[in-house]
């Protein structure tokens, strides 16, 4: 027997009692009024159920948040959009979720109370006070409805899970001295591989998707066609930009790092993140050239687990520092530049 249904059994006791003791008074006394009144109370059980059936089947739900991302400080408006296009009110309804914060697991199931009127189509907010940054999942375990006499519970499935990332508020932070090599010149570009390179391999017509600063004026004035420039795979010295996520410095770490991707964009620098692949759990370099980048990777950061330090740590971002990259590494409010 499910939880939901459990909670019936006071007012099903109630219910009958109550119908008991009019019909032993309708025996004894020989009322007809109290024999009408047990049989209308007795016929309003198999009414309340028939209406609980048979409007499961035209109520819709739907539920959201009010924005895709967001910044803390911060409060998670969850958005419950429910519609009852019948008549018959549905009093006593009930949605079962879990709400948690991807670095720190929660499995306790919180219990949302609404009524459905008759002819509704309202939306009933919940609202999250939010104060670390994260992934956020809001998970359904269904909705439970319960007819008027509290007879019957049924689960309607409602198995629709939503993810919020929440980023870390910037913050100003003491950044050690990087090298010069990091810097973009204005003829060096990343590669589709995601190298960096200056050479330039060939010239050749514009195609959909090239970008303006490729293209060479001078030929494309001479021409009547426009003409760009296509570059050879390189290298470029970059730094690898490495967070430790522990479960001490968690939080410091996230905002610390992200500050520093700021700051490397703020200044036109050249970096790569050292990111966990979710889907196969190795590690990957994912170039940070743009806003997109740095939300990519952020949303990748947000799905690593927390791992205990020390031990594995240089292991781990050894193999995936070459001579052309130097790592900084990421470790609450501390940014480190290790000695090669």
């Amino acid at each position: 027997m499910q939880r939901n249904s459990v909670k019936n059994i006071p007012y099903i006791i109630a219910y009958s009692s109550g119908l008991i003791l009019i019909l032993l008074a309708a025996v004894f006394y020989r009322q007809p009024l109290l024999s009408v009144f047990f049989v209308l109370l007795t016929a309003m059980i198999p009414l309340s159920i028939f209406i609980l059936r048979y409007s499961i089947r035209y109520l819709s739900f739907d539920i959201s948040t009010d924005m895709a991302r967001y910044v803390l400080p911060c409060t998670i408006n969850v958005r419950l959009k429910v519609k009852n296009p019948l008549l018959f009110p549905l009093l006593n309804c009930q949605l079962n979720y879990s709400f948690e914060n991807m670095y720190y697991p929660c499995e306790r199931i919180n219990e949302l109370s609404f009524a459905m009127e008759g002819r509704c189509d309202k939306t009933v907010t919940i609202p999250v006070v939010v104060t670390k940054a994260g992934m956020f999942v809001l998970k359904c375990d269904g909705i439970f409805l319960t007819d008027m006499l509290h007879f019957v519970t049924i689960k309607i499935v409602f198995d629709k899970n939503l993810r919020s990332p929440v980023f870390p508020e910037e913050t100003r932070i003491s950044v050690p001295k990087l090298s010069s090599g990091l810097q973009d010149e204005e003829e060096t570009v990343w590669t589709d591989e995601g190298n960096m390179t200056s050479d330039i391999r060939q010239f050749r017509e514009y195609r959909a998707g090239d970008r303006i600063r490729d293209i060479h004026w001078k030929l494309t004035a001479f021409r009547d066609e426009i003409i760009v420039k296509e570059y050879e795979k390189g290298k470029e010295f970059y730094h690898v930009l490495c967070p430790i996520l522990d479960t001490d410095r968690l939080q410091d770490t996230v905002t610390t790092f992200y500050a520093l991707c700021r700051y490397i964009l703020n200044l036109g620098m050249i970096a790569k993140c050292m990111i966990n692949d979710p889907d196969n759990g190795e590690y990957g370099l994912f170039p940070l050239i743009d806003e997109d980048d740095l939300e990519e990777i952020m949303l990748r950061l947000f799905k690593i687990p927390v791992y205990q330090i020390p031990d594995k740590t240089d292991r781990i971002h050894a193999g995936s520092v070459t001579d052309e990259s130097r790592l900084v590494c990421i470790h609450g409010k501390d940014i480190t530049v290790p000695s090669v």
